[in-house]
């Protein structure tokens, strides 16, 4: 057996104390770069979203910025991938003529880029694949429609916040002449342009259980709780796709595919 002495020892405990504290320096090392980078890709993206808002709110006069999203992390590996997943712009309470408040969301899936459209932050005539804008109806601007000020939207068949969109809405209110609230389901549809809704039952209604005219006052019902609207006077990307049900609002959404990417496409009242 070969005896090492107490030198021999602290040399090699010397040697792996230095390799320990070369590899935790380097660890040091790429955390801060990876740190940096992020910084860096998040103050560029930050900076473009914030150019987009602004010149949104500038160029259609809104009164309220819109919240715009540029999505995908990193942002600039986009300049090597040539694409840009998702972009999107929401802005809440819109004041759309003759018709009142909604909220209204723009989403752009698929823009692609070029290295010098990521690096600037103009998209202009980037190919997009599909825009998508979605109008929200909550209690309170359906129930402006329908003179309803206490207007309640729900799923008829699952009121939790994951529950799947539906083609009918039950809706619950007092209107105009009823002493109590009534709770009916109703309808949603689409015939060409024009959005409808309508009752299809009265789920409950002490008016109508105590009237000597209980006919009479289902036909009030009936008439209080039926709307309609053609999508062509609201501002969406062009008439209405869809209208569902979901978390106790109304969306009515359309779609465009196969565009080139402008600046109104993201704006709450832009493109027709």
């Amino acid at each position: 057996m070969v005896y090492q002495g107490s030198a021999g020892r602290h040399g090699r405990a010397w040697g792996t104390n230095n390799n320990v504290k070369k590899y935790q320096i380097a660890l040091l090392s790429i955390a801060a770069l990876g740190t940096l980078g992020w910084a860096v890709d998040t103050a560029i993206s930050t900076t473009f979203e914030h150019r987009l808002s602004t010149q949104l709110e500038d160029s259609f006069n809104l009164e309220i910025e819109p919240a715009v999203y540029i999505g995908g992390f990193p942002y600039l590996l986009a300049a090597t991938t040539g694409d840009i997943p998702m972009m999107s712009s929401e802005v809440l309470d819109v004041d759309v003529p003759g018709f009142g408040m909604m909220n209204s969301r723009t989403e752009l899936r698929t823009i692609e880029v070029t290295p010098e459209q990521v690096f600037s932050g103009d998209y202009t005539g980037a190919d997009v694949e599909i825009a998508k804008r979605t109008l929200r109806l909550d209690g309170v601007a359906l129930g402006a429609q329908l003179g309803i000020t206490d207007l309640d939207i729900t799923n008829p068949k699952d009121i939790s916040p994951q529950a799947s969109p539906q083609a009918q809405a039950q809706l619950k209110g007092t209107p105009v002449g009823f002493d109590q609230p009534v709770v009916v389901l109703v309808d949603l549809r689409i015939h060409d342009a024009e959005i409808t809704m309508r009752p299809v039952s009265i789920v409950d209604s002490p008016d109508m259980e105590q009237a000597q005219d209980p006919e009479s006052v289902r036909t009030k019902i009936m008439n209080s709780f039926t709307w309609s609207v053609d999508s062509r006077d609201l501002p969406l990307l062009k008439q209405a796709s869809q209208v569902v049900c979901g978390g106790g609002s109304i969306f009515i959404s359309s779609e465009l595919r196969q565009v080139q990417f402008r600046p109104e496409l993201l704006s709450p009242v832009g493109v027709r």
